[in-house]
């Protein structure tokens, strides 16, 4: 079982964001998919329920899950480098 830090952790490659939504915990990933807390893939569980402040906003998520080809992960500019 990998346990996820539900404010921003990685996994395999993968970055996870914790955002609150609707008083739910949504993680949303580099990968634009988006998994309630509640509802996570087999062998991923949270140490806690509580992100804690994100740089993230639930409008960023958003974006980040409904625009093609954007060039950014949520908080964090693209970087060629």
């Amino acid at each position: 079982m990998r346990t996820l830090h539900p404010a921003q952790d990685v996994v395999e490659g993968t970055l996870w964001y914790g955002v609150p939504v609707d008083g739910a915990l949504v993680l949303i990933t580099s990968k634009r998919a988006a998994h309630r807390a509640d509802r996570l893939l087999a062998g991923i569980a949270l140490g806690h329920t509580d992100p804690g402040s994100s740089t993230v906003s639930r409008e960023v998520a958003m974006k980040w899950l409904t625009t093609p080809n954007s060039a950014t992960t949520p908080g964090r500019p693209y970087s060629a480098a």
